[in-house]
């Protein structure tokens, strides 16, 4: 679908929120939080790592989830990657976190599973904050982010103008949703996030994911409405260039597995490209990139980065390596 402007932000959100994520719930009349725990030694003395419990006030109830929050012991204000994880421990396989750390940023590990279960049971976060039919479970994981992001602003020790928000596979889809309805986020990166991440539809394969996949096997991710677009691709009211077009004139990072078949690198490659329009609306470059993208090459000119690494369906330490120092590079251009 084309649109005749990326900077009409809130029509192209209400094409995606009626069609395929659903509606975010309202915003918190009030977040607090409490301090669980705190390690002032991590990583060998170098950052403290404190556990926290958020609890943001919405609908007249309360919604409750942990966080941690991980400091480099430096004295300048930190810039902060807010990372959907799939696990609570940190690090973990994909959180790499005296890595992060060595690399000059403060870090968030939200797991989303804390937030609402990744199943089609409302459990208690999700009997207050979806509306039956008309909110997904990535909007949700979102907005926790958002709240999450809430907190960050109050926080001294945080750079506001360098916070990144960062995921992978479903969690790739659930941060650029969050890059795409939050300005306050910086810096944004999609890892291996495929159909209804970072890949087109219209340039689906044979062995990615596609709506028919994503429909009948998570439907509890997407709004109702979302199902009736299976095997109508090429007819659809909205596709994924549209969502990460949102986040221009900021700063996205996608990255591909050369052999991640099911998140569709190529389609991903494709997204990244034609989503650079709205960056040109601002005057900006998008992605500066060849026709077709070189395994082990970084395309991290303009304001739309990409890169195919070699290997799998995985959220590695290159990959960490290579979007922190993206957006490092992205700083220092400032």
């Amino acid at each position: 679908m084309q649109v005749k402007s990326f900077k009409n932000r809130e029509e192209i959100k209400r094409i995606l929120c009626e069609n395929e994520y659903g509606f975010f719930p309202a915003a918190p009349s009030k977040v607090s939080t409490q301090l669980l725990s705190r390690d002032e030694n991590f990583c060998a003395g170098k950052a403290e790592l404190c556990t926290y419990l958020l609890t943001a006030s919405v609908y007249g109830a309360e919604v409750k989830f942990p966080f941690v929050f991980c400091v480099p012991k430096t004295e300048a204000q930190k810039k902060t990657a807010v990372c959907l994880s799939f696990e609570s421990a940190v690090p973990n396989k994909y959180l790499p976190a005296e890595e992060i750390v060595d690399l000059g940023w403060a870090f968030v590990s939200l797991c989303y599973q804390a937030v609402s279960a990744d199943e089609a049971l409302m459990d208690g976060n999700a009997k207050v904050l979806c509306k039956k039919g008309r909110t997904g479970k990535l909007c949700l994981w979102a907005w926790a982010a958002m709240r999450v992001m809430d907190w960050l602003q109050t926080q001294e020790s945080v750079d506001k103008e360098k916070i990144a928000i960062v995921g992978h596979s479903r969690l790739g889809k659930t941060a650029l949703l969050v890059g795409a309805f939050d300005e306050r986020f910086s810096f944004v990166h999609s890892n291996d996030s495929g159909a209804a991440g970072a890949a087109l539809y219209t340039e689906k394969k044979s062995d990615s994911e596609d709506i028919f996949t994503l429909a009948t096997i998570r439907p509890y991710w997407f709004c109702e409405r979302f199902a009736e677009f299976i095997e109508e691709e090429n007819d659809l009211p909205f596709d994924q260039d549209l969502l990460v077009g949102l986040i221009a004139p900021r700063v996205v990072c996608i990255g591909s597995a050369e052999e991640d078949f099911r998140a569709n690198p190529d389609g991903e490659f494709a997204c990244a490209k034609k989503a650079s329009r709205a960056w040109e609306e601002y005057g900006l470059k998008g992605l500066i990139a060849p026709e077709k993208a070189v395994v082990g090459e970084t395309y991290f000119q303009g304001n739309v980065g990409y890169y195919k690494r070699k290997g799998t369906h995985y959220f590695s330490r290159e990959d960490w390596q290579k979007l922190l120092c993206f957006f490092n590079k992205k700083i220092e251009e400032k």
